[in-house]
Formats: structure tokens, C-alpha cells, sequence
């Protein structure tokens, strides 16, 4: 006796059950496990169904342009030249002699050329009389000098910002000797230099800048929540609408860099608020919430929103409404879309090709793809991976379609078999008893007139019903589960013929039918 057995007889025993109302409880009790475990059961039986059939060819997808074209996101980590200008001595908007000979000091230091510099600086400083400008101007030279190597450049800094502690001058040149701290990856020392600063009241000139460079530094040192919490204290102080905008956008892209995706938004809302027309704050909002679930509407509004107001000018918008477009079930309106941005655009070039691809028009597809990857414009990387997609999915559709007509053949050839069999009129042979396959499957059918009642036992284990009737030597019947209360009685259609061989079956079940030729069991 098993332990089942002991358990229930040990229950019965106790409480003096009587026997009926004991195997009503066992029978709730395993229904109630099948009833718990049916979910697993049907994912299983899909799974083989699934596994059964041909293979199809996997769906890409299309692509998103992360970034407009030319556009650097200020976040993060500070690039090397992004905020020279505003670094340097002052935010200057007016083009002057002292701006050209500043930007020609910034390019000698990216092409690490240290004569160049020192003859952009000494310009730079011949059209200054002012002590103040003169000073600001030499820290930013001895910044750009450090950077090319002049490790005695750094020693000068901080000697002219020591000389200048009471001079007004004095929170620029320590902007100026963080930032060389921070080229040199020491965060603390940055830290340590901007903190004071900050603490005290410093003009709105510098206190951005040095607020910016202040927040990078806890960053780059892993302390995010008090890197946010610095930054959100200075949006709140600032009062300047450019350098607050610039917080909120350095605080959108922390909050993108940790995947916080809904901060991001919150935050790039509040900058639109302040440039609501910024191409690239109406792209990076729909971008950021293209990635938020149950959000692709208000993405779709902001990449709309950013094409009305540059219509010739955002292709990168044009692509990402296109795939919006396409989510949303707006079809006609992401081929309109697509269409927009070419051909400038090779990527949206290769999401209308996939689109082509899924439709089926393969030599649209093609023609779009060869022209994109022959563009005068820069070809998008996936211009040539799509090319790869359909070449792959026209060898894989020929593939199928080889293993489809394989099958059509022998469902052809066994259908004029039997309809030979049913029109031919001739005494039916009685089919009633035993039949077995080469492939130890067996066959009980009852033959009662035309009526005709076939079960046997698939591979699986499952007991198929089929009922139907037979016309002289061809049958017809409609399978179901014998046990209707567990799975989908729908298992197909069994259709058998008398041949020389003994009795020819096809079971049509699914895209692959079950051939079979049985032979009579003889009895003992």
C-alpha cells in the first residue's frame, strides 16, 4: 500500500469515514491540482504544437536614433572642450577680437599644439587694457596649457589663484583650477576647491559653471543621490532661465545614465518649460518617453510637436514618429513618415524597408536598401544589417516554402487517392477491429454500416475519438480528445482510404499531417 493510501486509510480510521464520501475527497483534491496545474499544462502542449512547425522567419525590429544629428548631451561626465567658452572668462555672445583669439586658444589645445596657444594667448591679451580681463584670461590660458602637458602650468594656476583670493576675479580662477583637476580625474581635489565656493554667495557668472562641474565630480565619484541633491539645490537657487535650463538638463541626464527614465522626463519637462521650442529637449522627451511603458502617445505628441516646428529640419524626429507611428497602429501615417525623412535619413531608409519586408514587398525593400547604402549622405550601420535581414529571410522563405510544398504533394496525392477510393463505387471492405503502423501505432476502429469509429493514442499520450462516416473504401471523421473536459477537442481530421497496402491514413492536424499505413492485427 502506498503512502496515499496509508494517509487516507489513517483519515478514514480516525474519523470513521465512510468510504464514498472519503474518495469524493480525494477526487476534489486531484482536481484540484489539475485545476492549478492546467496553465503550466497548455503552455507545455503550445509549446510542442509550436515546436512542430515549420520554422517562419523572425521579425526585426525597427530602429530608434537616440541622439539628433550633431546634438552632445550635456550630462554626466563633462567632455573635453564642451564648456570651454563658458569656462573661460566670461559667456560671451558678441564675435570680437577677444572671442576669435579665445577660440583659436581652445583648438591649439585640442590639437595639443602649445606654441599655437601661446601665440592665440599673447593676441588674446594684447587687446585687453582691463587688470581684471587680463587676469581671467591668463587663468584660462594656464587651464588650456595644463591640458597640453605643461605640468608647470598648474603650479602658476594656483599661485595667480592665491594672489587674487580678495579679488572678484577669484571664483572664475578657481572654476578654472577645478576644471584642471577634473581633466586630471582627482574629483576630491574638485570637491574640495568648489565646495567652499559654493557655500558662499558668487555671482550667477560663475556659480552655474562651478555648480555643473561641482555635481560631475560626486558623480564620477559614484555619490549619485547627493550629486541630484546638489544639483536640485542649485536649480532652486538659480535665477538666470540658460543656466537653469543647463542644470536641469545635466540633472535629466544623470537620471538617464541610472535608467531612472520617469526623473528624466520630470526633469527635461521642467527645462522645456523654459526653452519650449529647444529642438533638442523636444527630442530627448520623445525619445525618453518612447522607452516608459503605456507612454508612446505622449512621445509621439512631443516628436510631432518638434516636426511642426522644424518641418525640413528633423529627420532624426521623422524617423522615431515613424516607429511611434507604427506602434500606435497609425500605418499610412509611419510610411508617411518615413518617406519625410528620406534621403537624408538612412536609417528611416531601413525601418520603411522593414516595413516593406513584413508587407512582403521584397524588391521595394531591395530598392530602397541599394539606393539608402548608395546615398551621398552618411549611411546608417543598419542599412547593411537589414540588407543581411532580407537576403536572410528570402533564403528562409524559400526554405518553408519548399517544405510547404513538400507537404502539398503528398496531401495531393493522398486526397486523389481518396477520392478514387470514395467515387469508385465497390463493396466496402469491413474495417471493423485491430490495425497497426510500422511505428508500433495502433489502431481500434468500429465499422457499423457507414458509420465509422477510430481511437487510438497519440505520442503524447493523449487518446484521440474520431467519428465519421465511409463512402465504399473512403472514410472521413473528426477527431476529439476522449477526455473533452482536459484538452481542445479540435485535434484535427482523420481521412483513410483501402489501398493494396492495407488501409492509407492521413490525420490533418496542424501544418504538418500525419501520414500512416496501417495493416490489420490479426487476432490470437
Amino acid at each position: 500500500m502506498d503512502t496515499s493510501e496509508n494517509i487516507f486509510t489513517l483519515l478514514a480510521k480516525h474519523w470513521e469515514l465512510p468510504a464514498l464520501i472519503l474518495s469524493a475527497i480525494t477526487v476534489a483534491f486531484i482536481l484540484f491540482l489539475l485545476i492549478k496545474a492546467w496553465p503550466t499544462i497548455v503552455s507545455l502542449a503550445n509549446r510542442y504544437i509550436d515546436s512542430k512547425r515549420p520554422s517562419v522567419v523572425s521579425a526585426p525590429q525597427q530602429d530608434f536614433i537616440t541622439t539628433t544629428k550633431g546634438f552632445e548631451t550635456e550630462q554626466a561626465e563633462i567632455k573635453k572642450g564642451q564648456l570651454e567658452a563658458a569656462v573661460s572668462i566670461q559667456k560671451f555672445s558678441e564675435q570680437n577680437d577677444s572671442t576669435t583669439y579665445m577660440l583659436e586658444m581652445i583648438k591649439a589645445k585640442k590639437e595639443k599644439n602649445v606654441e599655437k596657444l601661446e601665440e592665440a594667448f599673447k593676441k588674446l591679451q594684447s587687446t585687453e587694457a582691463d587688470y581684471k580681463e587680463k587676469t581671467l584670461n591668463e587663468a584660462f590660458y594656464l587651464r588650456l596649457s595644463f591640458q597640453c602637458g605643461n605640468s608647470l602650468a598648474l603650479q602658476k594656476l594656483e599661485e595667480l589663484s592665491r594672489k587674487n583670493q580678495d579679488n572678484p576675479v577669484y571664483p572664475n580662477i578657481q572654476n578654472q583650477f577645478a576644471y584642471a583637476y577634473y581633466d586630471l580625474e582627482q574629483y576630491p581635489k574638485v570637491i574640495e576647491i568648489l565646495e567652499p565656493l559654493l557655500a558662499n554667495t558668487i555671482s550667477a557668472d560663475y556659480r552655474e559653471l562651478s555648480a555643473r562641474l561641482l555635481t560631475n565630480s560626486y558623480y564620477k565619484l559614484g555619490k549619485n543621490d547627493l550629486a541630484y541633491k546638489k544639483l536640485i539645490s542649485e536649480i532652486n537657487i538659480t535665477s538666470d532661465p540658460t543656466d537653469k535650463c543647463a542644470l536641469l538638463l545635466d540633472l535629466a541626464g544623470f537620471y538617464e545614465q541610472n535608467e531612472l527614465r520617469e526623473l528624466q522626463v520630470l526633469a527635461l519637462s521642467k527645462a522645456l518649460e523654459i526653452k519650449p521650442n529647444d529642438d533638442n529637449i523636444l527630442f530627448k522627451l520623445g525619445y525618453s518617453f518612447a522607452t516608459i511603458d503605456s507612454f508612446e502617445d505622449l512621445a509621439y505628441a512631443y516628436y510631432k510637436r518638434l516636426i511642426d516646428y522644424s518641418p525640413n529640419d528633423e529627420e532624426s524626429g521623422l524617423n522615431n514618429i515613424g516607429i511611434l507611428a507604427q506602434r500606435l497602429k497609425l500605418k499610412c501615417k509611419a510610411i508617411t513618415y518615413y518617406k519625410k525623412a528620406l534621403p537624408q535619413n538612412t536609417l528611416a531608409a531601413s525601418n520603411l524597408a522593414l516595413d516593406y519586408m513584413h508587407a512582403g514587398f521584397a524588391e521595394e525593400a531591395k530598392a530602397l536598401l541599394h539606393q539608402a547604402a548608395n546615398s551621398e549622405n552618411e549611411v546608417h550601420p543598419h542599412v547593411n544589417k537589414r540588407m543581411a535581414e532580407l537576403a536572410e529571410m528570402l533564403e528562409e522563405e524559400g526554405r518553408v516554402e519548399k517544405e510547404i510544398l513538400s507537404v502539398a504533394i503528398k496531401k495531393r496525392l493522398f486526397l486523389d487517392n481518396l477520392g478514387n477510393s470514395y467515387f469508385n463505387d465497390t463493396t466496402p471492405v469491413n474495417l471493423n477491429g485491430k490495425w497497426q503502423a510500422d511505428n508500433s501505432l495502433q489502431v481500434e476502429i468500429t465499422h457499423t454500416g457507414n458509420n465509422i469509429r477510430v481511437v487510438w493514442t497519440n505520442k503524447n499520450g493523449m487518446e484521440i475519438l474520431a467519428e465519421g462516416t465511409i463512402t465504399n473504401n473512403a472514410a472521413m471523421a473528426k477527431c476529439r480528445s476522449k477526455s473533452t473536459t482536459l484538452l481542445d477537442p479540435n485535434v484535427g481530421i482523420w481521412y483513410a482510404f483501402v489501398s493494396p497496402e492495407g488501409l492509407s491514413v492521413m490525420h490533418a492536424i496542424g501544418k504538418e499531417p500525419i501520414f500512416n499505413t496501417l495493416t490489420r492485427i490479426k487476432p490470437d
